[in-house]
């Protein structure tokens, strides 16, 4: 099996459309016998949503483009009915690791 490089990842342009999945040795039954083998693994961590301090949900993502996961989450859940409701979003990561994205309101809603 051949393993995704950042190099295929990339663009004409040079933009990155994705990330490398890191090889991880894996035992596999090849040819009647265990053998030692490399598989690229796709990368995933817990994200939580929280919107005006609230927690509004928790997900499981490939780390990435966090802001915009979050925000179609709230349009989605009929949390906002339009983008235009969110005055600001952030990301964090807490003192134990887990990843934030944190929505911010507009107060006139």
């Amino acid at each position: 099996m051949s393993c995704v490089s950042p190099k295929e990842m990339e663009s004409a342009d040079g933009a990155v459309y994705g990330f490398a999945m890191p090889n991880r040795c894996c035992t596999a039954f090849r040819d009647n016998r265990l053998r030692a083998v490399e598989y690229p693994l796709a990368l995933e961590d817990r994200l939580e949503i929280l919107v005006d301090g609230h927690l509004r949900g928790a997900t499981m993502r490939s780390p990435g483009d966090d802001i915009h996961l979050a925000a179609g989450f709230c349009f989605t859940e009929g949390i906002i009915g339009s983008f235009d409701e969110i005055d600001s979003v952030d990301n964090f990561q807490t003192a134990c690791g887990v990843s934030q994205t944190r929505i911010e309101l507009r107060k006139y809603r």
